[in-house]
């Protein structure tokens, strides 16, 4: 693999945009209507901004620490084994947020597209064009991406404009639905939107500068946002409280509704094929970060040898669920344990390189 492949900044802002919004279209918005009631989009305000007070704070640590990526600042910081500490540890959570996350994926189309078709086929499609995406590797997904999110995003406007003979303003009452406790404390656990955004601290290495990838991260990750808050916004103004707790796969059930005479009554199907490709680059580049880090940590000369065995790997873990339901159930439980590592490693990491990086200096400075 190319190390020194450079991703432009065009190109950093899609793929951040894709792996922030691919997981509300499948349970995020049910789960933030569950805890929040008819508040979830206030929910979904307030956790988008602490996560940009957040994120800024991380930003400024690596500042100093250029394109030090996770996985080398960590080597600076402990050597070889704490090295392959964070790069093991890193590995199984990414392993497991994507594991949960792609099982929409063959859900959502048996349930549309292929009632009849086995789920064990429906997986093994799956497992077989994310490992062809893995294998094109880091710079044709992020192609890839700057060509299908701009047409992924048309789709979207169509989809907030078609469906506003549905809205009604009146479901988004009481505003602050369960109460303050439930949207300000216990909604803390939705940062998970932004989980997916710790793959930018491990392929630092391919882009340019700090600059273009400040600028770009901080421009997707504020789109990533506004996009969130709609779809959560959207579900609340088109179904009533309790009844939008009922659905597993919330925007499925709003694109149903979307009926234009006896000409176009499907717009589900053709909401599911632009779908299914998000979440297949969204799920390519996965497996390629994984790949990517064991490469790394153990000093390999190619990658791509890996993919095999991590795509059987993180296939068989999201065949294991037997429903969506216990996959929502299964999904919360790892969240618990994942998101916290997913927000925080990343300015832990930066905050011990940057002060070893300072005793080392004032060591030489003494000297």
């Amino acid at each position: 693999m190319n190390d020194k492949i450079i991703i432009q900044k065009n190109e950093l802002f899609y793929i951040l945009v894709n792996l922030i919004t691919t997981k509300m279209f499948f349970t995020y918005p049910r789960y933030m209507v569950n805890n929040s009631g008819n508040a979830a989009w206030i929910q979904c305000i307030y956790v988008s901004l602490i996560y940009a007070i957040i994120y800024t704070f991380t930003l400024i640590l690596y500042k100093k620490t250029s394109t030090v990526n996770i996985l080398d600042a960590s080597e600076f910081i402990g050597g070889k084994v704490l090295k392959r500490i964070v790069g093991i540890l890193l590995s199984i959570i990414l392993i497991l947020n994507i594991a949960v996350t792609i099982r929409a994926l063959p859900e959502s189309i048996k349930t549309v597209l292929l009632p009849l078709t086995p789920m064990k086929l429906l997986m093994i499609s799956l497992g077989i064009a994310i490992a062809l995406g893995a294998y094109a590797g880091l710079y044709s997904l992020a192609r890839i991406c700057s060509l299908f999110m701009p047409v992924a995003a048309v789709v979207f406007v169509f989809l907030l404009l078609l469906l506003i003979p549905d809205y009604d303003i009146t479901n988004i009452y009481p505003i602050l639905g369960k109460g303050t406790y439930n949207i300000f404390v216990s909604g803390l656990s939705s940062l998970g939107i932004f989980s997916d955004t710790i793959i930018l601290f491990i392929l630092l290495p391919f882009f340019r500068n700090y600059s273009e990838m400040k600028a770009a991260s901080t421009k997707a990750l504020t789109v990533g946002s506004l996009i969130s808050f709609l779809i959560v916004f959207i579900y609340n103004l088109i179904f009533s409280y309790p009844a939008s707790e009922d659905f597993m796969m919330p925007i499925y059930q709003i694109s149903r509704l979307i009926k234009i005479g006896d000409f176009f009554q499907r717009f589900e199907a053709f909401f599911e094929f632009v779908w299914s490709i998000s979440i297949m680059l969204y799920a390519s580049i996965y497996l390629f970060v994984i790949c990517y880090i064991w490469k790394e940590i153990f000093d390999l000369k190619y990658y791509k040898e890996l993919i095999f065995p991590f795509t059987v790997i993180i296939i068989s873990l999201s065949y294991l669920p037997s429903s969506t339901v216990q996959l929502s159930n299964t999904g919360n439980i790892i969240s618990v344990f994942t998101i916290p590592l997913c927000i925080f490693l990343p300015a832990i990491i930066a905050l011990s390189f940057r002060i070893k990086n300072h005793i080392i200096n004032n060591k030489k400075i003494l000297k």
